[in-house]
């Protein structure tokens, strides 16, 4: 099963007027800018799978995410086609909430900080591990030394890894994050110049500055971006110059490994400004 870590809905919004992507993959600078479809872009193979689980249970994960994104795309749409008209979209307590929880599980779900999270935490505590869940089930000796056999398994230890890395992306955000949500407004960046957009990249969102404060945008079209900003209730809508946009398109490419955008220029320029020759 091909699971996407940003939702096919989110890539259409970002899709030329003939249904095409362009991307660029840093690991692989030779193949240049390339064109394909959304479907095609930013998946892989059981990337959501629970390797540890059988039958249904297998998918539970992305049978989450597929749930909130349902829930969260009638939200963007309204934002989206408000943005445009240079309105605000007024979404009831609900509705702001499932775009900010949107807004958090689509960063915290994608391969990139999958990655950064492995780097930032460091290796595993085997040792430390083993006296905890040895000491929580009783076990003695001969118990722990089987259990260390088990996890020191190769095979095992890659399905340990993964299923973790699953569940903690897909369980819903802690008490504390769902509470710092629930009290946020909502913060919408629209592009009023015709021929400008923003790109995606596989680390979703984009930290940048705008007017001196920190940001972190999510693009949910070429044209409209939105973060937790604010107080509750309250939606703030900003235009953007050129170079706000640019600097917003200069975060997604620096912190991300695929960057896909409408405009192949568009990607061709952001990847010679950080020193790719295409």
């Amino acid at each position: 099963m091909r699971h996407h870590y940003i939702p096919q809905w989110l890539l259409r919004n970002i899709q030329d007027s003939n249904g095409k992507i362009h991307g660029f993959r840093k690991a692989d600078p030779d193949r240049g800018i390339f064109t394909t479809t959304p479907k095609n872009l930013m998946v892989e193979k059981q990337f959501y799978t629970l390797r540890g689980e059988s039958g249904a249970a297998r998918q539970k994960a992305e049978e989450e995410y597929s749930r909130r994104e349902t829930l969260a795309k009638p939200v963007a749409d309204k934002v989206i086609s408000a943005a445009r008209n240079n309105a605000r979209p007024c979404l009831t307590p609900r509705e702001r909430l499932y775009i900010h929880l949107f807004h958090c599980d689509t960063w915290r779900r994608t391969p990139d900080v999958a990655a950064e999270k492995r780097e930032l935490n460091g290796p595993f505590d085997l040792d430390a591990f083993l006296e905890s869940y040895g000491k929580e089930r009783n076990l003695n000796d001969d118990d722990i030394a089987f259990v260390r056999d088990h996890i020191l398994d190769p095979d095992t230890r890659q399905v340990i890894d993964h299923d973790a890395r699953v569940r903690a992306s897909a369980g819903p955000p802690t008490p504390d994050v769902f509470g710092y949500l629930g009290g946020m407004g909502l913060g919408i960046a629209r592009i009023a110049k015709p021929g400008k957009s923003f790109v995606i990249g596989s680390y979703a969102l984009a930290f940048a500055k705008y007017r001196g404060e920190n940001h972190f945008w999510l693009p949910i079209s070429h044209d409209v971006a939105v973060e937790p900003y604010g107080f509750a209730g309250t939606e703030t809508l900003v235009e953007l110059n050129d170079d706000c946009v640019r600097s917003i398109n200069e975060a997604s490419f620096r912190e991300s490994s695929i960057v896909a955008a409408r405009s192949e220029q568009l990607l061709r320029s952001l990847a010679s400004r950080f020193g790719y020759t295409l």
